[in-house]
């Protein structure tokens, strides 16, 4: 009996060892099952990471890499008298002009409206959502918005340029025998009591005016001949913050110091403008409307093209050897953000996001900022104007028969 007592003990003895071994077991289970969920996760979250970094991969090679090699036409329309009309791009779409009247065109080719005027030689200037439509060298003048007409008008003397703020107020130059002329007027076509007549012999010339987007600001680039020395100066009236200063200028900049012939001045925003002359660049800060300031970039060779949107300006030079071009593009603040090599000078060039759109007769190139060409195509029909669309590798082709929008493949 003793035996068999001694062996029942030693019987539950080795039962309760067995059982405490299971246990532990059951209950390190637990800790083992969530480190390998936890090592499940993190396998996956390098997946997605993975997959993430592919789907930007491809898409930076497709945005700014891919060369695309045809195109689709995602509509047309007949245009008439295509070889006489002029176009700009215009909202989301294209307007159109003609001399008895323009037409807009949304994104999808579906006529928005037209506008009926009399008009030998249509030009157009656009900000925001305003359009003012001038006849050059002649008197009428229209303004849109995307519904429409607001107003139109009859000047009592020549219009030589044309410009529009985003508020709609708009700017006309007028020829004058004896003085230069420059006159505002509301979205209505209403003139406003706001003009600058300046007499010819004293302030010379002006050769261009650009508007600020707000309509507060007008730059004037004159030129004036002086002993047989000409000169160009641009001004900078201000209608809000120059109220208390004499002809309402705010800042004069002249060019005597290395003889430049600036023709062309434009605003890029409100804080932002910029004028070309036959020498150099120069890029002003208006921020400070009363204290503006002034930078000048040198240019080495013969300016052929000028391009600009409201963040870049491009210029097309020939270089002083003459032996083939250079594309360069400088930011709103006059730093220069790329140059290119071109062989050969198109026609007509403009921006669309990172990429520079350049055209001729039969033949359209998209090239990236680095030079990179996106697509080279030539085309059968007569090509009087390429403009890039509101996205990329849209675009407006206006032929000899229609106007048409494509898309790149």
């Amino acid at each position: 009996m003793a035996r068999d007592s001694e062996f029942q003990r030693e019987r539950k003895k080795k039962q309760l060892r067995q059982s405490m071994v299971t246990n532990d077991k059951v209950r390190s289970a637990p800790v083992s099952w969530a480190e390998d969920h936890k090592r499940t996760i993190n396998v996956a979250g390098i997946v997605v990471a993975v997959l993430v970094l592919a789907v930007v991969l491809a898409w930076f090679v497709a945005e700014r890499l891919w060369r695309y090699k045809t195109y689709e036409v995602s509509w047309r329309t007949d245009v008439s008298n295509a070889s006489s009309a002029g176009y700009v791009s215009y909202g989301d779409g294209i307007v159109v002009m003609n001399k008895d009247g323009a037409t807009y065109y949304d994104k999808k080719g579906t006529k928005v409206w037209s506008a009926p005027y009399d008009m030998s030689n249509p030009k157009a200037n656009v900000k925001g959502d305003y359009l003012v439509i001038y006849d050059l060298k002649g008197k009428n003048f229209a303004i849109c918005n995307k519904s429409g007409i607001t107003g139109s008008g009859t000047t009592s003397q020549i219009i030589t340029k044309g410009v529009i703020a985003s508020t709609g107020v708009t700017v006309l130059q007028l020829e004058d025998q004896d003085a230069s002329l420059i006159s505002y007027y509301r979205n209505t076509g209403e003139e406003l009591a706001v003009s600058i007549r300046n007499p010819l012999q004293i302030d010379g010339y002006p050769l261009d005016i650009s508007v600020s987007p707000n309509g507060q600001q007008l730059a004037v680039s004159y030129y004036s001949i002086s002993e047989g020395v000409g000169t160009s100066s641009i001004s900078f009236y201000d209608f809000e913050k120059g109220k208390e200063a004499a002809d309402r200028i705010v800042a004069s900049f002249d060019y005597s110091e290395n003889g430049a012939y600036v023709p062309k001045v434009v605003y890029l925003s409100d804080t932002k403008a910029f004028a070309v002359g036959d020498c150099c660049i120069s890029f002003f800060d208006v921020s400070n409307r009363t204290a503006i300031t002034r930078k000048d970039v040198a240019v080495e060779g013969e300016i052929q093209r000028i391009f600009y949107n409201n963040e870049y300006l491009g210029l097309v030079v020939r270089d002083e050897a003459k032996t083939g071009y250079q594309l360069h593009i400088y930011t709103s603040e006059g730093n220069e953000n790329a140059v290119t090599e071109q062989d050969a000078l198109h026609t007509g060039y403009a921006f669309q996001q990172r990429n520079v759109v350049m055209y001729d007769a039969d033949y359209c190139e998209v090239q990236s900022f680095s030079g990179r060409i996106r697509f080279a195509r030539e085309f059968g029909n007569t090509l009087y104007t390429v403009i890039p669309g509101d996205k990329f590798k849209t675009y407006y082709l206006a032929t000899m028969e229609e106007l048409q929008q494509i898309k790149l493949r």
